[in-house]
């Protein structure tokens, strides 16, 4: 019997409306009894409360995320929604339908269809099903028909007596749903034997206790990850920039996600094929990492010397580095205070090597000039100081992008050089500093 394997995604918030036609009850519904015998209603219900939601009806309303601001239920195409068997409601006989697919336009598809035109009509001919995950739908096949809506799972609902987002209403349904159709589709001939996590960002994998999925459903789930080529210079990456590299990982062989013999293997990291000129490599883990966790291992596996660093330094430089990745997609954010942080790791590896050594009663670097090993950085440590000095005070110092760039630089420029010394009991670095 073949098994088969699922293929999570997220939706996208690019969507278009051309060529919409009527509702079609010939079309597959992830909301039908079939697919899920006793989980439709729920699924039909919470999809029904996110549509009331989206059209201020009853209690609460949804206030964006994005940047916009506002209110989602004032977005002329939530407006429009209708109430049709989709959303548990009837059919009207509007045109306003299109299969999930063709909807979402964001940077994933355009990729996809860029890398593999022809990947959702040989779609049916692999034993896969991709399932989407949508603010609005919850879950739902990838053909499935959908209207157009806008919403975000990180959308804060506001009205409610306890302070919760759009997420929060999905996550107690979906791991329950996911588990069933899973379970469904093992009765009715078509086993499940792998669980593909390709979601975008961590918000979205959060929805699901993955290890509940893997007990209860008895699949293997594979979280994606991405990390810079050996030896290539390039910024670790994570959330929606990893879009992208997803749909070149879908369109570099399908087979490898469900063929025993060619199955991505754990732990194993694999270059995107020539055409696509990637810098990245791609592979997949279980149990999931933190998006901190994946950024420390890419800023690892391209600085492997910095293993060599105390876990707590590695962990801080994993905190800017996070921090600094997040605020490159948020307009408007001072990215001065990401200074701090960069220099936090400096300081802690200091403290790490000289072990009486404290900020309160010498600067970083007096510190590096009167240590003969750390002496040659000295200039990197004063500069990267001086620009610390002006992040603490913002209203008087704006920093500019650049000189945030170069604090980062010289952070790993200092760690990279400090990890590759050796400190040691009686070392000339150690003389007097206990």
């Amino acid at each position: 019997m073949q098994e088969h394997t699922i293929i999570l995604l997220s939706c996208s918030h690019e969507k278009q409306r051309i060529k919409e036609h009527p509702f079609d009850n010939t079309i597959r519904r992830f909301t039908s009894s079939d697919a899920l015998p006793s989980q439709h209603e729920k699924l039909l219900n919470r999809r029904r409360r996110v549509f009331d939601l989206l059209q201020r009806q009853g209690h609460g309303r949804l206030h964006n995320i994005d940047q916009k601001g506002g209110y989602r239920d004032e977005r002329e195409v939530n407006q429009n929604l209708l109430l049709g068997p989709d959303l548990g409601g009837m059919d009207v006989g509007k045109s306003v339908y299109l299969p999930a697919y063709e909807r979402y336009r964001g940077r994933f598809f355009r990729r996809l269809n860029d890398a593999m035109p022809g990947f959702w009509s040989e779609l049916r001919g692999h034993p896969i099903e991709i399932l989407f995950v949508s603010g609005l739908y919850g879950l739902l096949y990838w053909d499935e028909l959908i209207q157009e809506y806008d919403c975000h799972l990180g959308d804060d609902i506001e009205g409610e007596v306890q302070k919760s987002n759009l997420a929060g209403l999905w996550q107690s349904v979906l791991t329950d749903t996911l588990c069933e159709f899973i379970k469904t589709r093992r009765v009715n001939g078509s086993p499940v034997r792998n669980v593909f996590d390709m979601l975008s960002e961590e918000l979205y994998q959060d929805m699901f206790a993955w290890g509940d999925i893997c007990n209860k459903a008895g699949v293997r789930v594979h979280h994606r990850v991405f990390r810079p080529a050996t030896g290539i210079n390039t910024f670790p990456l994570t959330g929606a920039d990893e879009l992208p590299l997803i749909a070149q990982t879908l369109a570099t062989s399908l087979p490898g996600l469900y063929e025993e013999s060619k199955l991505f293997k754990r732990g194993e990291w694999l270059a995107f094929p020539k055409r696509f000129n990637s810098p990245y490599e791609f592979g997949f883990e279980y149990p999931r990492m933190s998006e901190r966790g994946k950024v420390i291992d890419s800023v690892l596996a391209k600085y492997p010397e910095l293993n060599k660093l105390a876990r707590d330094v590695r962990e801080q430089l994993a905190v800017a580095e996070n921090s600094w990745q997040k605020a490159q997609s948020i307009s408007g954010f001072d990215t001065g205070v990401l200074v701090i942080p960069y220099t936090k790791s400096v300081e802690l590896w200091l403290s790490s090597v000289l072990y009486a050594w404290r900020t309160d009663y010498e600067s970083l670097p007096e510190a590096f000039r009167k240590i003969p090993d750390l002496k040659p950085l000295a200039k990197d440590a004063t500069d990267l100081w001086a620009i610390r000095g002006d992040a603490a005070h913002p209203e008087i110092v704006r920093m500019t992008n650049e000189r945030i760039e170069r604090a980062r630089q010289l952070t790993f420029k200092i760690l990279r050089a400090g990890a590759r010394m050796h400190f040691h009991e009686g070392s000339q670095s150690m003389k007097g500093q206990k």
